[in-house]
C-alpha cells in the first residue's frame, strides 16, 4: 500500500486507539500525549528514494562477486566413419 495521506491518517489513528487502549484514558488524551510525544521526539524522515540514491552515492550496495569463470570446453571433432 502506497503512503498516502489517507494511509498515514489512519495509521495515525490507529495508534492513538492503541494507545487509549493500553493506558486506560479517553482518546482527546490519547491524542494529547501521542503529540507531546512526537513533538518532542521528531527526527527527520527519509523516503525510500532519497535512501537508495545516497546508499548508491556512497557505494554502499552489496559487492555481488563475479561468477567464476567457465572453463573452456575442448572440442573434439569427430568423422563419420572413422
Amino acid at each position: 500500500m502506497g503512503r498516502s495521506a489517507a494511509f498515514r491518517m489512519f495509521a495515525r489513528l490507529m495508534s492513538i486507539a492503541h494507545l487509549a487502549e493500553h493506558q486506560g484514558c479517553s482518546a482527546t488524551d490519547a491524542r494529547e500525549a501521542l503529540r507531546a510525544k512526537t513533538s518532542a521526539h521528531t527526527s527527520p524522515t527519509i523516503s525510500r528514494r532519497q535512501f537508495l540514491l545516497a546508499a548508491a552515492a556512497t557505494g554502499a550496495t552489496p559487492a555481488c562477486p563475479a561468477p567464476p569463470p567457465c572453463a573452456p570446453i575442448p572440442l573434439r571433432r569427430t568423422f563419420a566413419g572413422a
